[in-house]
């Protein structure tokens, strides 16, 4: 497991660290909020870590092996789902470390989500619903005009998804 950036686990130096960044008091939750338990299982059932193996597909077919470790947790008064995404090359090469914010929006369904590294330079706004067994997520490239993109999981157990 990668190390928060700048901070080192002994000594308590992780858990003081966030105790004083007032933000992150306020962004974690415990638990999904009570009214919503079902709703927000879509990806509320990827609370926790995840070791992965990716391909980004490229437009034109070609693909690039990855690594990754993906935290998941819950956030805004347990309406949303935050996730932290640290992706290396195969040569364990940093390449990205970005975050995701998936927020249920109750009155149609929806869920809107917002993903940025910084690392990648990646800044995207999608939308997602449950489509029977799989989730899919629209979204857009805001620096490449018209470049739209569709990431799909589905083969999803408690224990493994595509």
């Amino acid at each position: 497991m990668l190390e928060p950036y700048g901070l080192l686990a002994e000594d308590g130096v992780v858990e003081r660290a966030l105790l004083s960044n007032l933000a992150v008091r306020y962004l974690v939750s415990d638990e999904p909020s009570p009214g919503l338990r079902d709703e927000l299982a879509t990806f509320g059932q990827f609370v926790g870590s995840w070791d992965l193996t990716m391909a980004a597909i490229e437009p034109d077919g070609g693909r690039t092996e990855l690594v990754a470790e993906w935290h998941f947790g819950w956030a805004l008064h347990g309406r949303a789902v935050q996730d932290v995404l640290i992706t290396r090359q195969t040569d364990g090469q940093l390449v990205g470390y970005g975050t995701t914010v998936r927020t249920y929006d109750d009155r149609d369904g929806k869920w809107w989500i917002v993903w940025q590294d910084p690392l990648a330079h990646e800044f995207a706004v999608l939308y997602a619903r449950p489509q029977g067994d799989t989730i899919d997520l629209e979204g857009q490239w805001p620096g490449a005009s018209g470049v739209r993109f569709r990431w799909v999981f589905s083969q999803i157990t408690p224990d493994t998804f595509h």
